[in-house]
């Protein structure tokens, strides 16, 4: 009861009752070392593994195995790899469109030009009737700057340089007297464009032009080539 002491008069007990007593204090005084002991040695009966006390913080000493650290970089290793070649290949995507992005670009820009030349051209020599040329011949009415202004004509080469890979515009033939086609002759010709493969030609009518028009450009990265192609016919309005 609440405010009573009791105790034991060892006087009263028997040879039994204090041998039992005796045992039941040294086990519980064993158990007690036993702890004591192991927290002294950092480890405590009830937790698994390596630990210390310091300022009444529990703070692990349990390193890896050699197998968990080797198993840990594969999967790392392998986290890695997967990332990198991720990257990678979104880079090359989104190159390889950059680089379709400008061949079609070029492509158009080339169309534009000769679909011009012919609109605006008088007479078509090459290629000739049902005929494949790899060059186009023809002539485009021209004049001298003013004061003195002069009209005439002018033949004009298009044609694909293979050395270079350039497509050119030539000032061959004109009517216009020395000066003032020299006074022209940067003005109408020109470099058209830079890494063309291919420049072929067909006329399948007399007032029809087919040209197909091929361009290439090489990956920085991978040294790779990527070739478009490009095929349209222009009608010949001004062809008599």
């Amino acid at each position: 009861m609440n405010g009573m002491k009791t105790s034991t008069n060892f006087a009263d007990l028997t040879d039994s009752d204090f041998l039992i007593q005796k045992d039941f204090k040294m086990t519980f005084f064993a158990l007690i070392m036993s702890v004591v002991t192991q927290l002294n040695q950092g480890q405590l009966p009830h937790i698994s593994g390596n630990f210390r006390f310091r300022k009444g913080l529990i703070i692990s000493h349990s390193g890896f195995t050699l197998t968990e650290v080797l198993v840990s970089t594969m999967v790392i290793s392998m986290i890695l790899i997967t990332l990198v070649s991720s990257v990678w290949m979104s880079s090359q995507v989104w190159q390889r469109g950059q680089q379709e992005s400008m061949l079609m670009n070029q492509v158009r820009t080339i169309h534009e030009m000769v679909l011009r030349d012919l609109n605006n051209a008088i007479l078509v020599a090459s290629p000739a009737y049902q005929a494949n040329s790899s060059y186009l011949i023809y002539d485009l009415p021209v004049a001298s700057p003013s004061p003195n202004a002069v009209s005439g004509t002018g033949t004009f080469l298009l044609f694909l340089d293979s050395t270079t890979n350039t497509l050119r515009r030539n000032w061959i033939n004109t009517t216009l007297p020395a000066a003032a086609s020299a006074a022209l002759l940067s003005r109408f010709q020109f470099l058209i464009a830079r890494d063309v493969a291919t420049f072929v030609l067909y006329r399948p009518t007399t007032y029809t032009v087919q040209v197909t028009i091929g361009v290439q450009s090489t990956f920085q990265s991978t040294g790779a080539s990527m070739t478009l192609d490009s095929t349209d016919t222009y009608l010949l309005p001004g062809v008599q």
